[in-house]
């Protein structure tokens, strides 16, 4: 059989802003020796339980705001460098609290400027913040970490004559136990990998915002949801309770992704990793519960993400089994399983957790209802009386389909942005933003013949599917770029010499393929990619141990690659719907891995953290 070999990699182009993404790095202090710091400028304030009186008793309360008005380049210390460096840095000390963040009313970072945020013995550090993370409203905020005191650190080159802008108007004060100790699952609660190859939790999230109107910071559960367009019209759409959105200031608010441990007994979980800030309204009904945002990016690639389907159906033939994944008290990712129950109120789902699953409780409000394992919302959590102590309790889930429509206008509805196209489907599935397979097929397409020379430079644009057939060579040496909405077809007479490379582009995500061999494609049907739902990798992002699910594909090969194309695992599988692979040693970052069996290939992307 002869074969292309192909690695990939996924790399979102939604636009320029990246909230809250960090390019990592070392800030310029930690190469100097301590002793011969100057002194940081210290702000220092404190935590009053007296503070807390004052909530909204249906959100989870997590922490005070203390306003303030400090100019960040005005107040700090500034020296410069031995490496002509121009350092500024700011002590924000809180007394008597478990941990805190800043909130930015004007953020501006000029190109080459960044911005750090790490505790005082250094053992958390966040950023670096750049000119990337510049917005449009000029807000920002960074996310609260454990301890009493937070250290901001701005860099710059000397040579660089633009001024940053770091205005910072609120300190959250955490008064909960958001970090260490919410690794420690309670006793009542399920983690969820207890319950295998649920993907769709990849769709999950926590998040932390302000409260406008009682100057308070909670924490909710909340999901990404998919639509019915196109692949290149998908928007980063976030479906959670209006009873946590509607005083909630997005701008500033933090989206937690991946906050889950890697197993059902381990307790591993970081929340530091993957965060996005910033959102936008888009519809809410409070009859509903239902509240709408727009993240204000799209989630990076290597954030593993998955936009769930939903079900929109008004039947009444219900499923007799119930999911439900969110964040109870912040805590890493859980899993309830349920059963409805007969209902008196008609704008909401009322359901009961089997005696052998787990409840929900503050902090899952906003968090999606699934009907069966099949990925699709039905409902988000509104309120209820389940708990640890009270598993029996009934919990009341938000009506999907009854906030589907509305003749209260586009933002009082979800139609307008779930289904802008007018499709009227009843239910669609879910998706994954990020593409990283390229469709091999033996259909048949129609083309003019064309062939590329070297160091050629050539772009192919259509609608929603390109095919390349006639004669069709990609030569050593010269670059292509092919773009389409949905689908990328290579018929059997495409031919890629070892050392070209080439740009495939599906919306919104790029596809990039390094390194071709100089085989050419005979069969294609040799190559047809495995359907995915047979096929799972979990935990993905992992720690180091993963598995992998092969369904009903016992026998084959497994390979995996590094980004620049090397293979780093290769090995045989026989007779085996599951195997266990240790990457405990592997360097952390993006991999993919290729399957083989019954004459087909299937690659993955993952990540190891």
């Amino acid at each position: 059989m002869k074969k292309i070999i192909i690695y990939l990699i996924s790399i979102c182009i939604s636009g320029s802003i990246f909230a809250q993404v960090q390019e990592g790095g070392t800030p310029e202090s930690f190469e100097l020796i301590a002793n011969n710091l100057p002194n940081v400028t210290t702000f220092t304030y404190a935590f009053d339980p007296s503070e807390i009186n004052s909530v909204n008793d249906s959100l989870y309360h997590v922490g005070v705001a203390e306003q303030v008005s400090i100019d960040f380049i005005e107040s700090s210390n500034k020296f410069t460098s031995v490496n002509g460096i121009v350092v500024y840095r700011l002590l924000v000390e809180v007394k008597n609290t478990l941990g805190l963040g800043i909130d930015f009313s004007d953020f501006y970072l000029p190109n080459g400027g960044k911005l750090y945020a790490y505790n005082e013995d250094k053992t958390i550090l966040l950023g670096a913040f750049t000119d990337n993370n510049n917005q449009v409203d000029r807000k920002f905020s960074i996310q609260p970490i454990s301890g009493t005191k937070l250290i901001l650190e701005y860099n710059q080159s000397a040579e660089i004559n633009d001024i940053p802008t770091i205005q910072i108007n609120r300190i959250s004060k955490i008064y909960r136990p958001l970090f260490e100790d919410a690794k420690k699952s309670s006793d009542c609660y399920e983690n969820v990998h207890c319950v295998n190859n649920i993907e769709v939790e990849r769709s999950i999230m926590k998040w932390f915002f302000y409260d406008t109107k009682d100057e308070g910071y909670y924490i909710c559960s909340c999901a990404l949801v998919n639509q019915d367009v196109p692949s290149n019209n998908i928007k980063p759409y976030v479906l959670t309770a209006n009873h946590c959105g509607k005083n909630a200031d997005l701008s500033t608010a933090i989206f937690y992704f991946n906050y889950q441990n890697s197993t059902c007994t381990s307790n591993n979980a970081n929340q530091y990793n993957y965060t996005l800030s910033g959102g936008s309204k888009r519809a809410k009904r409070s009859v509903f519960d239902m509240f709408l945002l727009e993240l204000n990016t799209f989630p990076p690639p290597d954030y593993n993400v998955h936009l769930s389907g939903w079900n929109r159906s008004n039947r009444n033939d219900l499923p007799d089994q119930l999911m439900g994944i969110h964040h109870p008290e912040g805590k890493p990712k859980k899993i309830s399983l349920g059963t409805f129950k007969a209902n008196t109120n008609p704008n909401f789902w009322r359901v009961e957790w089997d005696i052998n699953s787990a409840p929900t409780a503050g902090g899952s409000s906003g968090s999606p209802l699934f009907e069966d394992n099949n990925d699709r919302i039905i409902g988000w959590l509104s309120y209820g009386t389940s708990a640890c102590d009270k598993i029996d309790g009934i919990d009341r889930y938000g009506k999907f389909r009854d906030a589907w429509s509305s003749i209260l206008g586009s933002d009082s509805r979800l139609k307008d942005w779930l289904d802008p196209n007018n499709n009227d489907m009843n239910t669609i599935v879910g998706r994954d933003p990020c593409f990283t397979n390229l469709l091999i097929t033996n259909r048949i397409f129609y083309s003019a013949q064309q062939r590329y020379q070297p160091e050629n430079k050539v772009t192919v644009q259509t609608g929603n599917t390109l095919a390349t057939s006639g004669n069709v060579i990609i030569k050593t040496g010269s670059e292509h770029k092919f773009s389409a909405g949905q689908e990328i077809v290579f018929t059997s007479d495409f031919t890629a010499e070892l050392g070209s490379d080439f740009l495939a582009v599906l919306e919104p995500c790029d596809v990039i393929a390094f390194r071709m061999t100089n085989e050419q494609i005979k069969d294609n049907s040799e190559l047809e990619l495995l359907d995915k739902d047979r096929l799972s990798i979990y935990p993905n992002p992992t720690n180091g141990l993963i598995k992998i699910n092969f369904g009903n594909l016992s026998s084959g090969n497994y390979e995996l690659y590094s980004l620049d194309g090397r293979i780093i695992l290769s090995n045989k599988y026989e007779n085996s719907s599951e195997i266990s692979i240790d990457l405990t040693n592997f360097a952390n970052g993006v991999y993919v891995i290729n399957i083989i069996a019954n004459e087909k290939v299937i690659s993955k992307k993952l990540i190891k953290e």
